[in-house]
C-alpha cells in the first residue's frame, strides 16, 4: 500500500467524492483563468487538489506526532499517526517478536485506535516498503502522476464529477466545455441581430462560432475560448439560430432558412404506430420483413445480425422516401452518417458519385429517422421507386458518396400507379429505367399530385389498414396468373398512400380472415 491514499485504487474507485470545497475551488479556478474548461481538464484539477490536500495533511500531522513507518522502532504507549488510515491516531499497547522466515528479525506492534479497535502492524522491518518514507521531500517524490490517475480511473470519476457540476445552477455546459454563466460575456440583442445578418448573407450557414464572432466584432479582447463559448450560449438561447454541427464541431444555421421538411416531417413520412404481434411473423415472412429497408422496423429484430459495420451499404428506396427526396436511417446505414451530442439536425455535404462528384446539401435528422436533400438527385437520374441506392463512406476526407448501379436506359414493364376516386389503380406500362432496382418494390408514378391528394384523403378519413390492403391485393393480383401478390410488393404499394413498416402489414396478412396464404411470400384474398 502506498503512503498516500490518493495513490491507491480504492481511493478513486470507492472513496472519491466531490465536496462543496471542491466546487468552490472550481469556481475560483474559473474566476482566475477566465477560460471554459473541458470535463477531463476539470477532473485532473480535482485529482491534483485531492493529492495536494493529502500531502498538506501529512505535513500538518507530522508536526503533531510520529508518522508510522514499518522500518522504525516504537515504544509501548507511544502515539502514532497513520496516513494510510486517513491520518487516524493510534497508541502502541504491546509489542512482540515477529516470526517470518522470509524476513530478518522484526517486531509486531499491537495498536489501539479510537473506539477500542486494535490492529497488529510491523516495526523494525528492514525491507523495501512503500510506507518507509523518511522525509516530506520523499513523499513529494512519491507524489502520484495526475494524468496516469485520470487515464486509469476516468470511467469512474467522470460521472461523479459531471453529476456534481450539474448541481451548480450557475454552471453551464456548452460546446463540450464547462463555465460559470455569471462570467460569460454578454451577448446583447445587437450582437444577435448581427449574427442573423451574417448567416443570412451566407445562405443561412453553416458557420463556426469563431467566424461569426470575428465578423460581428464580438469579444475581440477576450480569451478566444471564452469568446466562442459566450456567443454559443447566446445563440443557443435565441430561437432564430440552430446548432447543426456533428459531434465535436459547433456550427450555426438560421432556422428560418432550413428546409421545412427537417423541422417537421411531412405527412408522407410520418408513421402513426399500429399495434401488432410480432410473434405471428415467422420463418420466411420474418426474413422478408427484415430484408425491407424501413427505419420504423424494430431494431430488436436485427440483434442476431452480423455486428460488422460496412463502409458501403445499399438500400432499396420506398415511395415515401422517393417522394420526399430522403434516405431512411435504417440499422444497417445509420452508422455511416455523423451524430451529434445535442443538435437534432446535422448539416452535411453528400457527394453525387454519378455526376462528377458534385456536392449535395444534406441534413441528417435522426429524430425522425431520415437524411434529407436527395430530391434533385433522384429526379436528375430518373430513379424509380424501388431503386437501389448505395451510400459509401471514404475514410480519406470522410466524404459520403451517394451512388447507384447505372446502365444504359432500357424499356422495362412496370406497374404504374394512378388514382381513381381517391383509390390507387395500377396498369403495366413500359418505362425507361437506367438504374438497378428491386423488381418486387419497383412502381411507376403517373401523377404525384393525385397520389398526394389520395393519401391526404386516406389520412383525413382514417382508412383502416385492412381496407387498404384488401383493395390493393385485389388491384395487384390481376398481374399474376395465380391471382396472388408478393408481400414486399404489397408493402411498396401500401406506402404510396399510408406510411407503414412491413411488420403491421405482414402481421395483418397472417391473422386477418380477408387474406389467404398462397405459399411462400405470396398472398391472395379469401
Amino acid at each position: 500500500m502506498h503512503p498516500l491514499k490518493t495513490f491507491n485504487e480504492s481511493y478513486w474507485t470507492e472513496e472519491f467524492v466531490v465536496t462543496d470545497d471542491d466546487l468552490e475551488f472550481l469556481n475560483n479556478l474559473f474566476l482566475e483563468e477566465e477560460t471554459p474548461l473541458r470535463t477531463p481538464e476539470l477532473i485532473q484539477h480535482l485529482i491534483n487538489r485531492h493529492i495536494d490536500n493529502e500531502v498538506r495533511m501529512i505535513k500538518k500531522y507530522s508536526a503533531q506526532g510520529t508518522i508510522y513507518r514499518p522500518a522504525q522502532s516504537f515504544k509501548v504507549g507511544q502515539e502514532l499517526v497513520f496516513p494510510v488510515f486517513g491520518f487516524e491516531k493510534g497508541t502502541v499497547v504491546s509489542e512482540r517478536p515477529g516470526i517470518n522466515p522470509d524476513y530478518s528479525a522484526f517486531k509486531v506492534l499491537e495498536v489501539e485506535f479510537d473506539g477500542g479497535r486494535r490492529r497488529e502492524l510491523a516495526s523494525e522491518l528492514k525491507v523495501d516498503h512503500k510506507l518507509n518514507v523518511d522525509t516530506l521531500a520523499d513523499i513529494e517524490k512519491l507524489r502520484p502522476d495526475v494524468k496516469k490517475i485520470y487515464n486509469r480511473y476516468k470511467r469512474v470519476l467522470t460521472p461523479i464529477v459531471v453529476d456534481a457540476l450539474k448541481q451548480n445552477e450557475d454552471m453551464l455546459f456548452i460546446a463540450k466545455r464547462w463555465f460559470l454563466k455569471s462570467l460569460l460575456l454578454e451577448v446583447d440583442q445587437g450582437f444577435l441581430n448581427l449574427s442573423e445578418a451574417i448567416l443570412d448573407m451566407n445562405n443561412g450557414g453553416p458557420l463556426p462560432t469563431k467566424q461569426i464572432a470575428d465578423e460581428i466584432g464580438f469579444g475581440q479582447n477576450a480569451n478566444p475560448i471564452l469568446q466562442t463559448v459566450s456567443l454559443d450560449y447566446g445563440l443557443s438561447k435565441d430561437d432564430r439560430f440552430d446548432e447543426v454541427g456533428p459531434a465535436g464541431q459547433v456550427l450555426w444555421f438560421l432556422r428560418s432558412m432550413e428546409p421545412k421538411e427537417i423541422l417537421e416531417p411531412p405527412a408522407v413520412l410520418r408513421y402513426n404506430p399500429i399495434v401488432f404481434d410480432q410473434r405471428f411473423i415467422q420463418g420466411e415472412m420474418l426474413q422478408w420483413q427484415k430484408s425491407i429497408d424501413d427505419e420504423f422496423t424494430d431494431l430488436e429484430l436485427f440483434e442476431d445480425e452480423d455486428d460488422e459495420l460496412e463502409d458501403e451499404v445499399t438500400i432499396t428506396l420506398n415511395y415515401p422516401h422517393w417522394r420526399m427526396g430522403t434516405l431512411p436511417l435504417t440499422w444497417k446505414v445509420e452508422h455511416l452518417f455523423p451524430t451529434a451530442h445535442r443538435a437534432p439536425r446535422i448539416k452535411i455535404i453528400l457527394v453525387d458519385a454519378q455526376h462528377d462528384n458534385a456536392e449535395i446539401d444534406g441534413w441528417v435528422v435522426r429524430e425522425y429517422g431520415f437524411v434529407y436533400g436527395l430530391g434533385n438527385f433522384y429526379q436528375e437520374h430518373k430513379l424509380p421507386v424501388g431503386a437501389q441506392i448505395t451510400v459509401r463512406h471514404e475514410e480519406e476526407g470522410g466524404r459520403l458518396f451517394i451512388d447507384f448501379e447505372a446502365h444504359k436506359p432500357r424499356s422495362e414493364w412496370v406497374k404504374v400507379a394512378h388514382v381513381e376516386n381517391n383509390r390507387l389503380r395500377f396498369e403495366e406500362r413500359q418505362q425507361l429505367i437506367g438504374a438497378l432496382y428491386d423488381q418486387l418494390m419497383v412502381l411507376g408514378v403517373q401523377d404525384i399530385a393525385s397520389i398526394d391528394a389520395a393519401a391526404d384523403h386516406h389520412r383525413k378519413h382514417n382508412f383502416d389498414l385492412t381496407t387498404i390492403m384488401t383493395d390493393l391485393i385485389r388491384e395487384l393480383s390481376v398481374f399474376s396468373p395465380q391471382g396472388h401478390v408478393h408481400c414486399v410488393t404489397l408493402y411498396s404499394a401500401v406506402n404510396m398512400i399510408r406510411r407503414c413498416p412491413p411488420g403491421p402489414i405482414f402481421a395483418r396478412l397472417e391473422t386477418h380472415p380477408n387474406f389467404v396464404h398462397a405459399g411462400g411470400p405470396y398472398w391472395r384474398l379469401a
